[in-house]
């Protein structure tokens, strides 16, 4: 356990009542340090888009916590979306990619991923290898998702 454990719980406490201005309090001393921690910088994140609807300061918090925690695929993850979820689907490959490394098995990872490169026009390859990766992960989806990468490749075509 870290010394900022009881801080980074009070501050998913606050999140979880939806008391924004109580997390946001909390959090500013963790975010005021030269190197935050990860968890402060994936909370920041969170308050910005839920709460702020600021997607783009959102992005901001994303990418300085794919920096701070290269090696966690969840920041990456969630960068990507957040990317995508912007419209900006071709700048979501990097990070869901990197991602879909980190955490080869997480179907969100992958679903992500096939979305962006039908999105972005991406590599034909790559969105075949996604959608297999959706369909082993998922068997119960595979059909689903083996059509919508085959009609996004013949998009693409």
């Amino acid at each position: 356990m870290t010394a900022d454990a009881p801080a980074l719980r009070a501050i998913d406490a606050a999140l979880a009542r939806g008391d924004h201005a109580a997390a946001r309090a909390q959090l500013a001393a963790l975010l005021a340090r030269p190197a935050p921690p990860p968890q402060a910088l994936l909370q920041a994140a969170f308050l910005a888009a839920a709460a702020d609807g600021d997607i783009d300061a959102a992005i901001g918090w994303l990418t300085r916590c794919t920096a701070a925690a290269p090696q966690a695929p969840e920041p990456h993850f969630r960068l990507g979306t957040a990317l995508l979820h912007a419209g900006r689907a071709a700048e979501s490959l990097a990070p869901l990619a990197r991602a879909a490394t980190l955490a080869p098995d997480d179907l969100r990872v992958w679903r992500a991923r096939v979305d962006a490169l039908g999105q972005a026009n991406g590599s034909v390859d790559e969105l075949i290898e996604a959608t297999g990766q959706v369909a082993r992960l998922a068997p119960a989806d595979a059909t689903h998702w083996l059509r919508h990468g085959r009609a996004l490749s013949i998009a693409q075509d």
